[in-house]
């Protein structure tokens, strides 16, 4: 999977925070990225353009399952190892 070029980072004197970084790849995902040296872990966000003012009367419900199923752990990760 391929992505295009990173956008420049913006410049944010006037918070003090880092600036942010934005790939765009191939199937569509957008991926943004700001580096902190402050503490030595990572953080992930997620943020999806759909929930249940985009589903239809069929999949009423969707969204939410899916919220859930992020919380409830695999066979691999355990409850609260992925969110």
């Amino acid at each position: 999977m391929s992505a295009s070029a990173p956008e420049r980072p913006t410049a944010t004197p006037e918070s003090g925070a880092p600036a942010w970084s934005a790939v765009v790849l191939d199937n569509g995902l957008r991926v943004l990225a700001q580096r902190s040296d402050r503490a030595p872990v990572a953080a992930v966000y997620l943020w999806l353009e759909a929930g249940t003012a985009d589903e239809t009367p069929e999949i009423a419900g969707v969204a939410h399952f899916l919220e859930h199923m992020v919380f409830k752990g695999t066979a691999r990760r355990g409850v609260g190892e992925s969110a």
